[in-house]
């Protein structure tokens, strides 16, 4: 017979202490959380289990997790970079946060009162990249830099919340390299390509770890992923 990893009593029927941080509505379990992950074993509990158990719908635990997920990745970004609170963006101007310009495109709920003016701005500096600038106080160069340091190429587009097509886009825009094949393992690339119309300006050297170079994106992506 089972009984309370808490208080030592037998658990033959449903437990009605309701404020225990163990409890579920589900006799089955005779309302244990314990006794659902024992009876669970070494098997990993599926999102719809969790949402069954729990008794909450199955779209919070998966939105749950991803925010779990990525708390994790940012403090690793974080963790990478070394360095925060120099980038922040003014609230309210009305003023693009990609190129400055006058502006009235929101940019999401996760930076309220922050505004693109184009579609076009808006893919330059996806919502999620303005949100990490905000979270960590670097440039997006730098997180990009830190993303391929610390992740595979599905977990970028995770975490920055877009396709294969836009993080393409996104490293050749800002470093001009070309990346070839994205995979959950590795990132591919295009060593011998080099954009002839790709410009891009210095900033001045600092204690922060800001990259600049594209030559140094291609040898992060070369030595971590290919």
């Amino acid at each position: 017979m089972s009984k309370c990893i808490l208080y030592g009593f037998p658990l033959n029927k449903p437990c009605k202490l309701c404020k225990c941080r163990y409890h579920i509505n589900k006799d089955l379990y005779n309302n244990c959380m314990h006794l659902a992950i024992l009876d669970k074993g070494n098997r990993p509990f599926r999102v719809s289990e969790i949402a069954s158990v729990m008794g909450v719908q199955k779209i919070n635990i998966e939105e749950s997790l991803k925010d779990s997920t990525d708390a994790i990745k940012i403090a690793k970004l974080d963790k990478t970079i070394n360095v925060g609170n120099e980038i922040e963006f003014i609230e309210n101007s009305h003023r693009c946060v990609c190129c400055s310009k006058k502006a009235d495109i929101e940019v999401g709920s996760r930076s309220p009162n922050l505004y693109y003016c184009s579609e076009d701005c808006k893919k330059k500096l996806p919502p999620k990249l303005v949100y990490l600038i905000q979270r960590l106080g670097v440039d997006a160069r730098t997180i990009l830099v830190a993303c391929v340091r610390c992740f595979s190429g599905v977990s970028i587009m995770e975490l920055l919340e877009i396709s294969e097509k836009e993080l393409k886009f996104l490293y050749n825009y800002y470093f001009g390299v070309t990346i070839t094949k994205v995979t959950n393992d590795n990132v591919e690339l295009d060593l011998e390509y080099k954009d002839i119309n790709f410009h891009y300006y210095k900033l001045p050297n600092t204690k922060s770890f800001i990259y600049n170079d594209d030559d140094i994106v291609k040898n992060v992506i070369t030595s971590c992923f290919c």
